[in-house]
């Protein structure tokens, strides 16, 4: 029996396709990562960003092509744990089909497993297949994403909110600039984008906190390496 734990992280979130609009500057944006500025104003700032994620969510609804039952669950403007719960089991049901076991952890990843002797390209196909036809893979990553980045941040300014995140939590060089940051992650997601799963250098520096399988691993620097990955904004 095969397992497959699959993490909802910056790769998923830029891999899947591109998404969001800034809905704030950057400086606004750098305050909340940082913790700036008044009760009021982050008050306001909350409360605009829910806004924009609801407009985000009730656009996608309305959009030409997107899947009717995904609309149905967008179009109020948020995702309930109910819809997620419902579309987990959706899921399931789908790749039950095909002998894979599905559950969804509370902590946001998911576990797959392959009952039958299936080849591992064959199952990772099926697992998209009914991603896609369910609604899962984009309910769910919304649902990741409102909960991981709720003042909406763009994607630039989430991996920005990221490295910071990762340099309080001592996890990269003090040295190490955003912008050498950012080169190793756009490598990366380039190349493994196009089916290149040939060693990084973003692999080689960060692989040992995100891989359990590497021998440098360690619980708490794979559990802040996700913190971070995940939530870097409460971080």
């Amino acid at each position: 029996m095969n397992e497959w734990m699959m993490k909802e992280g910056i790769m998923s979130r830029t891999m899947s396709f591109i998404r969001r609009i800034a809905v704030c500057t950057m400086c606004l944006c750098l305050l909340s990562v940082f913790g700036g500025c008044g009760g009021q104003q982050d008050a306001k700032r909350s409360s605009s960003a829910k806004d924009s994620w609801s407009s985000t969510l009730r656009q996608k609804a309305e959009e030409s092509g997107v899947d009717p039952y995904v609309a149905s669950v967008f179009k109020d403007g948020k995702i309930s744990d109910a819809e997620l719960n419902d579309v987990s089991e959706r899921m399931s049901q789908c790749l039950a089909k095909q002998n894979i076991t599905f559950k969804r952890n509370v902590d946001g990843s998911a576990k797959m497993l392959n009952d039958s002797s299936m080849d591992n390209a064959v199952v990772q196909q099926h697992i998209s297949e009914c991603g896609d036809s369910t609604g899962y893979d984009m309910i769910d990553m919304y649902y990741q994403e409102i909960r991981s980045n709720p003042q909406h941040l763009s994607d630039a300014e989430f991996r920005k909110a990221i490295f910071a995140c990762l340099k309080r939590a001592d996890i990269i060089n003090k040295k190490m600039a955003y912008e050498e940051f950012d080169d190793l992650f756009t490598d990366n997601i380039g190349k493994k984008s196009q089916g290149d799963n040939s060693e990084t250098a973003w692999d080689k520096q960060f692989k040992q906190y995100e891989d359990a399988s590497d021998p440098r691993y360690t619980d708490s620097n794979g559990a802040k390496w996700q913190a971070c990955m995940t939530d870097p904004t409460h971080n």
